[in-house]
């Protein structure tokens, strides 16, 4: 650490002897809390809400990083069963290592305590775990006369190495997806082209849409394969030959697939295993996933939610299915066995002057 005021016996380094930690061998830096923003609070019966409170997070986060220099991922602060008591906590930083803090309070920071744990703090005698990142804001019960959660003072280090930011982990978290994936992935097989443009033609038809003119995609079809590590499929090249895009139906051109599932796939990248598994799909066909890199969206169901071809499905699945996902799925559902017979369930129900879609 380049910061003169610490030195390196504050520091937990994490590793597997971590661990064995315990509270009582850890020693803990006081770090000042002066700088905080809000002074108008002081003087104020103004309850903030909570964009305010997660702005007073950040700040937090924000204060400790410069005391230290280096970016702070994830803090945890251990709030006494006294508003004005002492406050512990420990500073996961960029660098892997772990510093364990004690605040020196301010009334300032004492007001935002009294703010943030307003409800955890009503008619109990327990102190309080509050989680802070850049994206995560909880508060739990620790301690206590009934001794609810208490891991974090019996077992420190286990707790503190069970609970780093998944970044400390990234390297053996992708590895755990990509063995688990590896599994399941299926290359795309044979391409029915004729049936692709039969039922494309046949949808035209019934509709009699205005569409684009193919565009020339391969330096998407290239960029694709460099970033997925896996070819452009067949089947939707074949279907972006015969269009780049059309009115009315939210077929995706080449340019928004690779875009969506670059979105997608980073999703997947910040999400851990554990995190994506969801329920099994009693039929066996579509992974109990909430995405995968082998999903290719094609078609927008608005709102977040799209159709996709699907190359890793599950033992009962075809590669190339068809499926839906997103943002109101839990998981991926199967729709079709391919992209033709997509097409040929395809329909508009007319209502008035409202097209509704159906698939």
């Amino acid at each position: 650490m380049k910061n003169s005021g610490i030195t390196t016996s504050y520091f937990l380094e994490y590793n597997n002897n971590l661990k064995k930690t315990q509270w009582n061998d850890i020693t803990f830096f006081p770090i000042e809390s002066y700088a905080l923003s809000g002074k108008e609070l002081l003087d104020s019966d103004t309850k903030p809400g909570t964009s305010e409170i997660l702005e007073f997070r950040d700040n937090l986060i924000q204060v400790f990083s410069m005391q230290v220099e280096q970016k702070v991922e994830r803090l945890f602060l251990i709030a006494p069963k006294e508003i004005s008591g002492i406050y512990y906590g420990f500073l996961f930083l960029q660098n892997k290592q772990i510093l364990p803090i004690k605040i020196v309070g301010s009334p300032l920071f004492y007001k935002w305590m009294e703010i943030v744990l307003r409800d955890d703090y009503e008619d109990r005698d327990m102190q309080s775990l509050l989680q802070f990142a850049s994206n995560e804001y909880s508060i739990i019960s620790i301690g206590g006369s009934i001794k609810m959660n208490n891991r974090i003072f019996n077992e420190t280090g286990k707790y503190l190495f069970d609970n780093a930011p998944k970044k400390y982990n990234e390297a053996k978290l992708a590895k755990e997806k990509a063995n688990y994936m590896t599994k399941y992935y299926q290359p795309e097989s044979h391409v029915d082209t004729t049936a692709i443009k039969t039922a494309f033609d046949q949808m035209m038809k019934q509709f009699n849409p205005a569409f684009a003119p193919p565009a020339d995609n391969e330096e998407v079809y290239e960029e694709f394969e460099k970033t997925a590590g896996f070819a452009f499929p067949k089947a939707l090249q074949e279907l972006l030959k015969l269009h780049d895009g059309i009115e009315d139906i939210p077929f995706l051109t080449a340019e928004n697939i690779l875009e969506e599932w670059i979105n997608w796939k980073t999703i997947y990248d910040g999400w851990t295993l554990g995190e994506l598994k969801k329920s099994p799909d009693r039929k066996k066909k579509v992974l109990g996933l909430y995405v995968t890199p082998y999903w290719v969206p094609f078609f927008d169901l608005e709102d977040g939610n799209f159709m996709a071809m699907d190359f890793a499905p599950d033992k009962n699945g075809t590669p190339g299915q068809i499926i839906a996902f997103g943002a109101d799925y839990e998981k991926g559902e199967w729709i079709a066995d391919n992209l033709a017979a997509f097409l040929d369930t395809f329909k508009i129900d007319y209502d008035d002057d409202n097209e509704d879609y159906d698939y």
